[in-house]
């Protein structure tokens, strides 16, 4: 069904929840394309589900799925393509970190894209372990794949078909920086790419980065390397 479906991620998010669903009902609904909003709760122990279904009552669109306990956006991710209904599918984390400029455009983008590259503009205010880490990360995604991602921590919009042929590997957070290389060897896509900016209020709630996540990281570029480069 020609639309976007939009999943929303929160885990203890009550300080930020409504202002992200406000920001992104915003900005899609100044276009004509068909819509869903799915919030994930991933077994929040706070006021995120209340603040949710009360919004919820005033915008339709919104739809809110509660898992009794956490287990990462890794299992949120997984389901939330499973039940998507719309032809194109994106993903928020439900921390309020993007601004409103250019996100209209971003989702007019995936009328006539196969694929649509949000690339944070302002993300030299990320403190030096978050820079060195895109870096890496967009290397080591430019080296494996011809076609170019030019960021690839960035925002993007998928085909949800693409995406529930997948068959993921990684567990944790590591699961975003599977997903692109799991997608590029499908197939070639036809790639737009548009500036959108982080929120530098909300920035510090998503700053901090774990031995085990950094460590995932490196687990899932050496498996990516393995079947995209050696198998193949």
């Amino acid at each position: 069904m020609k639309g976007i479906s939009i999943l929303v991620f929160a885990f203890n998010e009550e300080k930020y929840i409504l202002d992200t669903l406000k920001l992104i009902y915003s900005c899609i609904a100044k276009t004509k394309i068909k819509f869903e909003i799915i919030v994930l709760n991933d077994g929040s122990k706070d006021n995120t589900k209340k603040i949710v279904e009360n919004f919820k009552k005033k915008i339709k669109k919104i739809k809110i799925i509660n898992f009794k306990k956490n287990m990462g956006i890794s299992r949120s991710l997984r389901y939330g393509i499973k039940i998507s209904k719309y032809e194109k599918l994106t993903w928020f984390a439900g921390d309020n970190s993007f601004l409103h400029k250019n996100l209209k455009k971003f989702f007019l983008l995936s009328v006539k894209s196969d694929m649509v590259n949000g690339v944070r503009h302002n993300k030299h205010i990320f403190k030096n372990s978050r820079k060195i880490l895109t870096i890496l990360n967009n290397f080591f995604i430019n080296i494996l794949f011809k076609q170019r991602i030019k960021d690839v921590h960035g925002l993007f919009i998928f085909n949800t078909k693409d995406l529930k042929k997948l068959k993921f590997y990684s567990t944790r957070y590591s699961i975003m920086v599977e997903i692109l290389p799991s997608i590029l060897n499908l197939r070639s896509f036809t790639i737009n790419f548009v500036k959108v900016y982080l929120n530098n209020k909300t920035l510090d709630s998503s700053q901090t980065l774990s031995f085990q996540t950094i460590f995932d990281f490196a687990k899932t570029w050496i498996k990516s390397f393995y079947y995209y480069k050696i198998l193949n």
